[in-house]
């Protein structure tokens, strides 16, 4: 049998060693999260231009398909930011839903508009840009463009603007 010695080699980390790893994890962490809470909100902005532009291109669509007028209203109100409804004209007919925005986006028509309306030739009744905006976090917004023909542009709509917050 052999004698034990006194010290034998030990596997692990050290406190110095788990101490350090540990500081340079809170540092990354600190420097990481702003980055992604910004990024989460850009892309919120994002989601919710496209939900936007969806039920305005369905809407326009499906006007010339049917060879009938499409409107496209708030379902609460003149509240854009409530989501809305794609209906037929002649009937009511709920075709599409555009559901609300999420928390803290809203969504406003520079002319105030109630109801757009896509006719059989695929034009709108109305010229109007809609803002789609962040309202606690202050970054910049999304302008979506409805022309005479109907077609729909999408742009950034700068903070301080006098359109978005």
């Amino acid at each position: 049998m052999k004698a034990m010695r006194g010290i034998t080699n030990q596997r692990g980390f050290t406190l110095i060693e788990l101490l350090i790893t540990m500081v340079i994890v809170v540092i990354l962490a600190t420097v990481a999260v702003p980055n992604m809470m910004s990024f989460i909100q850009k892309e919120r902005l994002v989601a919710a231009t496209n939900q936007a532009i969806i039920i305005m291109t369905f809407a326009r669509s499906e006007a010339i398909k049917r060879d009938a007028t499409i409107d496209l209203k708030p379902v609460s109100g003149s509240n854009w930011s409530s989501g809305a409804n794609a209906t037929l004209d002649s009937d009511g007919t709920l075709l599409r839903t555009m559901p609300s925005m999420p928390a803290n986006i809203t969504m406003t028509s520079s002319g105030g508009i109630a109801v757009l309306q896509y006719l059989s030739t695929g034009f709108s009744d109305k010229v109007d840009t809609f803002y789609i905006c962040n309202t606690t976090t202050g970054l910049e917004g999304r302008a979506i463009s409805i022309s005479v023909t109907g077609r729909v542009s999408v742009s950034t709509e700068a903070t301080g603007s006098g359109n978005c917050p």
